[in-house]
């Protein structure tokens, strides 16, 4: 039987591997084919896993920018020469990778070859989603005339490091750290994910392994322009491969639109159309300047909501609505204080000022809390830290705030930035601020939005913006999902007999 000329189909790949049981000089000619081309290998023998999928386990037939991406990789490996991939995400590049380096690790003896990523359970934690997972899993489902002789899973594959007993070849592997590589020898060394590194690891890692091989590859998708990851890309020294994620067969405009329904636009920007700017931005929200900034007023047939943030210093609530036809968020109004106590915000829900403290507020104080007299009752959330018992009193702003029937709901499960942040930037989509001139606004959310900043960790600055900043998280982490009040119609298929019942 005659070899394909290209590495072959799927259909081509289903007729060589049942000709091959019964014919062993088909055997050695596929193996000795395979030994020379690792595009016909893995589109012969390899496989690959998605989860997704109803049937997860998937013949490995690679895309036409896969094989360019195997035949970039032997270049730089030949050259001996460093590369740099920044790609969008979803792309099968680590898949392509490790079967790269298994093809390696099974014709080329004594190769050796260094996995890193930025921590151990990213390089081998015995599962698919690791890069030694993925290698195992590639090898159990090899035919078996293509496995070295005399290997087993007990002896030769260990934590982080696989071994051919055939021909001395090895694949090792390592967490990120100062002194990554420098301890052995390799034809080529692989840096997973180099941008999400820690930044002072990336350039030691990097210079280190230096010192162990001639071919560096660093593959990431975009996080920010400060660090090692952006200048290898950027300063044109290295050689630079992108794959974006229009490369991809199946991957078109439709395609698209539903990724930037469900990714945040930072995230789009970033993982998927190779953005390292808006993912570097120093504003803790760009997708504030998307909301929608419109005169609003309160809509008494639609829920009310307030979200709170309790400070040492300084307390604030918004409160908001949902259109309950569209689904949109209307950021209605807010104040914020610094000196006072919690129970300083109640007159704005009961809509009535103690006569002994009225000195305690404005006349702009005075009027939203007469402006608000007239509302309904509203569902209120906030920080969970609000639960924290005063020593001197015994009392949390929580049940002070409960002590005059506002009921404060907290998610404890959204109490880490990340969470919220994807949350608020998602919710921030459907949102109208009211920036009204009237007592009932919320320009001080607005003012406080645009000026929030990130400090060098990533993380959000703790200044003048992060009360309000805070409250709106609040909201967004804790709102019920939006249901519409009137479901479509099913879509119905005609049936044959619906014609004797008048049905057209």
């Amino acid at each position: 039987m005659r070899l394909p000329d290209h590495p072959p189909t799927l259909r081509e790949r289903g007729i060589l591997t049942v000709a091959a049981q019964k014919d062993p000089n088909l055997r050695q000619a596929i193996r000795e084919r395979c030994r020379r081309d690792p595009a016909f290998f893995i589109n012969f023998a390899c496989w690959t896993f998605d989860p997704r999928k109803e049937n997860p386990h998937i013949p490995f037939i690679l895309y036409p920018y896969q094989i360019d991406l195997i035949h970039w990789l032997e270049e730089r490996l030949v050259q001996k020469e460093d590369g740099v991939i920044d790609k969008s995400r979803d792309m099968g590049v680590s898949w392509v990778i490790m079967a790269w380096l298994l093809w390696h690790w099974l014709f080329d003896e004594s190769f050796q070859a260094l996995i890193g990523s930025r921590s151990e359970y990213q390089v081998d934690n015995r599962l698919i989603d690791s890069h030694f997972g993925r290698l195992e899993y590639l090898i159990q489902r090899l035919p078996s005339f293509l496995k070295p002789q005399k290997f087993s899973f007990r002896q030769h594959r260990h934590h982080m490091k696989l071994v051919n007993p055939e021909n001395g070849a090895a694949i090792k592997g390592e967490a990120s750290h100062g002194n990554f590589g420098r301890q052995g020898r390799f034809n080529v060394v692989f840096f997973d994910e180099l941008a999400f590194w820690d930044k002072e690891r990336q350039f030691a890692a990097w210079r280190s392994a230096s010192e162990a091989t001639r071919t560096r590859i660093a593959v990431s998708t975009p996080n920010g322009a400060e660090n090692l990851f952006y200048q290898l890309v950027h300063e044109g020294k290295t050689p630079h491969l992108r794959i974006h994620w229009s490369l991809h067969p199946e991957k078109d405009e439709e395609w698209y639109e539903k990724q930037r329904q469900r990714l945040t636009d930072v995230e789009l920007a970033a993982e998927v159309d190779i953005s390292y700017h808006a993912a570097d931005s120093e504003l803790v929200y760009p997708e504030w300047q998307d909301v929608v900034f419109t005169e609003v007023s309160y809509c008494p047939s639609w829920p009310l909501y307030v979200s709170w943030d309790f400070g040492f210093d300084t307390s604030c609530c918004i409160w908001w609505q949902r259109d309950l036809e569209t689904g949109r968020v209307v950021c209605l109004d807010a104040v914020e204080r610094k000196g006072v106590t919690i129970d300083w915000f109640v007159p704005f829900f009961t809509g009535e000022i103690p006569p002994d403290r009225l000195h305690l507020y404005t006349v702009e104080d005075r009027a939203k809390v007469e402006a608000h007299r007239g509302w309904g009752h509203a569902v209120h959330f906030g920080d969970p830290a609000g639960g924290n018992r005063h020593v001197g009193t015994g009392l949390s702003v929580l049940d002070v705030l409960r002590n005059h029937g506002i009921y404060v709901y907290t998610n404890k499960q959204a109490r880490d930035f990340v969470t919220r942040r994807h949350m608020t930037a998602m919710g921030l989509r459907e949102t109208v601020c009211n920036i009204a001139d009237g007592p009932v606004s919320a320009r001080i959310v607005d003012e406080r939005m645009r000026a929030a900043r990130k400090g060098k960790d990533g993380k959000p600055l703790h200044d003048v913006t992060s009360h309000i900043r805070s409250a709106v998280e609040y909201f967004f982490v804790n709102v019920p999902p939006f249901r519409r009040r009137e479901r479509p119609q099913a879509a119905r298929r005609l049936m044959r007999y619906d014609v004797l019942f008048g049905v057209r």
